[in-house]
């Protein structure tokens, strides 16, 4: 039997390199219950981008080697393939250096060159009977779950109940990383949400509402829930468990028609358990990006300094701008249906790197991030730089007013709605060197977890209300089953209806409890507080507690001091050890991550 040519080789020796990776990947998913921030297509998509990924070492020894004799092309071919496929597999284990991870499989794979050499008839049997299988196995993993899924979905779909007569539809809007000092809604100097504001005037704004989290999974994890982060057993690398129901389970049993429309793929994908409820999630996309993306080559490919150059950064790989997420809506919508919709809108186009489009970028100052305009932590940022990523940031948000101003434009021509509640908010801010940190994730100060709020409900809310009393994003879940009038579902929290319904002085005498949290975050800088461990911080009384992870405390009056920059804890320990207790009691019940099964 003939040796295969070096080409042939090296999209088989791709294929089943990638067809090892796809395994290794579902073993850390499906049994060890970890986040691997990638598609559910990575059965397929891995193997297929490593056979192109391996294809250009194919050529290059198609070309080498035509000199040599056909013993001496089929050894090197062998060397150079299987050293490559051995290198593959060892990017799936991060904390080997992939210097070390080159030199290990360039020794195996001189061993398996010898082996093989003399081309055992068995070995070349193998090759084209495997590559088959391999492309049966990828076309199979690619099918047949979407065959079961829509199975599934049409069972689903006609075991609803029917919805009640009049139930209004609910669209959340959110808008990743953007944080509500920074908008013009909420006094920002620069005009960056103009039609924010001309939508916040038919409805209620809510001014000092405050994130349970200053990261997308938590804290999008407990405006589904109602939940605390620190009761739902997450982490970053473990998603929410399967156990507390969500919005989006409440409205599908109610009659419902539910999907989900997302720009962040790392943290909203459906492996974190953020779609549990949605019949139709839009994550990850189907693209030559993420195909790149899904394989072990392509993703050390998108981590050198060349490519982070060419691209700012990684993110754009599987980034789905805001264009994308608004199409994905209207499309949904024009499928015709008498049951109202429960809808879920996540935009990304706010978050590092920061990348307005033309037309956009400079609105606001210079934007020069040629070294790169993502974040990047622990780097000694001059005040210039941090301007520039300001600047960039500012511009980016603009441009998002423009695009949710248009997506409910359009929306408001299709009719769409018409007994419509719609909520804009966010997920978390974002730090431009108040504290002397940047980016998100790192500190519980109000720049990362102050966020805007605003719901709209014509004739049911008083329009142009703003509601200066603290709330948590957390009391979203209530609120929405509440004014949707859901039976039978109930969230923790409470249901801010109050806050509009009641005088402003009634609804402060019981006020919400407000509580942000994030959990030690490893591969930081040291001086970063959540390098050291857990941060907590609660509002209570007109006073805002933050307590470190080394157990000392901050304090700041809430009202008086928004930048947060003079710590009362020092003069006032009877106030600071008041709210260290209101603090313990309220975070006892918290779960462990991965203390239940996501």
């Amino acid at each position: 039997m003939s040796r295969p040519r070096p080409l042939l080789l090296a999209l088989w020796a791709g294929l089943a390199a990638g067809t090892g990776e796809a395994l290794l990947l579902g073993l850390q998913r499906h049994l060890l219950h970890r986040l691997i921030f990638l598609s559910n297509d990575f059965w397929w998509m891995a193997p297929l981008g490593e056979a192109v990924l391996f294809l250009p070492l194919g050529l290059v020894l198609e070309v080498a080697t035509r000199r040599l004799t056909p013993e001496g092309r089929w050894s090197l071919s062998l060397l150079a393939l299987t050293t490559l496929a051995g290198f593959a597999l060892l990017q799936m284990y991060p904390p080997l250096h992939w210097l070390a991870g080159l030199v290990i499989s360039a020794g195996v794979g001189l061993q398996l060159s010898r082996w093989l050499g003399g081309a055992p008839q068995w070995f070349l049997r193998t090759i084209p009977a495997s590559a088959v299988l391999l492309v049966l196995l990828g076309l199979g993993a690619g099918i047949v779950p979407r065959l079961l899924a829509g199975m599934r979905l049409r069972r689903e779909a006609a075991a609803q109940p029917a919805a009640r007569d009049g139930a209004p539809n609910v669209l959340v809007i959110l808008l990743d990383t953007v944080r509500a000092m920074s908008l013009s809604l909420y006094g920002y100097q620069r005009d960056t949400s103009p039609r924010l504001s001309r939508w916040a005037a038919q409805g209620v704004t809510f001014e000092r509402t405050i994130a349970p989290a200053p990261w997308t999974l938590p804290s999008h994890a407990s405006l589904f829930t109602g939940r605390w982060p620190h009761q739902l057993g997450l982490d970053w690398h473990v998603g929410l468990a399967v156990g507390p129901p969500t919005l989006a389970e409440a409205f599908a049993a109610q009659g419902y028609r539910t999907a989900g429309f997302v720009g962040n793929t790392t943290y909203c994908s459906e492996e974190t358990g953020l779609s549990r409820g949605f019949a139709h999630w839009e994550a990850y996309p189907v693209s030559p990006a993420m195909i790149l993306k899904s394989a072990a080559l392509g993703r050390l490919l998108a981590g050198t300094v060349l490519f982070q150059r060419l691209t700012h950064g990684e993110q754009p790989l599987a980034r789905r701008h805001a264009p994308v997420i608004s199409g994905g809506l209207l499309q949904w919508l024009e499928r015709p249906s008498a049951r109202p919709y429960f809808a879920f809108l996540n935009y990304f186009d706010a978050h590092a790197p920061y990348l307005p489009p033309p037309g956009w970028s400079g609105r606001f100052g210079p934007e020069d991030n040629r070294r790169t305009l993502d974040l990047e932590p622990g780097w000694p940022y001059t005040p210039a730089e941090v301007e520039s990523h300001h600047n960039a940031y500012d511009a980016s948000l603009a441009y998002l007013d423009d695009q949710i101003g248009q997506l409910l434009d359009s929306l408001e021509r299709r009719g769409a709605l018409r007994n419509t509640i719609v909520v804009i908010t966010a997920d978390h801010g974002e730090e431009f060197g108040e504290h002397g940190f940047m980016d998100h994730g790192n500190t519980l100060y109000r720049p990362s977890v102050q966020i805007p709020l605003i719901i709209r409900y014509p004739g049911h809310l008083p329009a142009g209300t703003r509601v200066a009393v603290p709330v948590s994003l957390r009391n979203l879940a209530a609120t929405l089953v509440d004014m949707a009038g859901i039976n039978g579902a109930t969230f923790p929290g409470r249901s801010l209806a109050r806050t509009w319904s009641v005088p402003e002085s009634l609804s402060a005498a019981t006020p919400d409890t407000i509580l942000s949290e994030v959990n030690f975050t490893p591969g930081l800088p040291e001086n970063y507080p959540v390098s050291h461990g857990r941060l907590r911080a609660l509002v209570e009384s007109g006073l805002r507690y933050i307590r470190n992870a080394d157990s000392s405390a901050e304090l700041y009056d809430f009202d008086g001091d928004a930048g947060e920059t003079h710590n009362l804890a020092p003069a006032d320990p009877q106030s600071t050890a008041r709210l260290g207790n209101s603090l313990d009691r309220i975070t006892a019940d918290r779960v462990e991550p991965g203390a239940t099964r996501p």
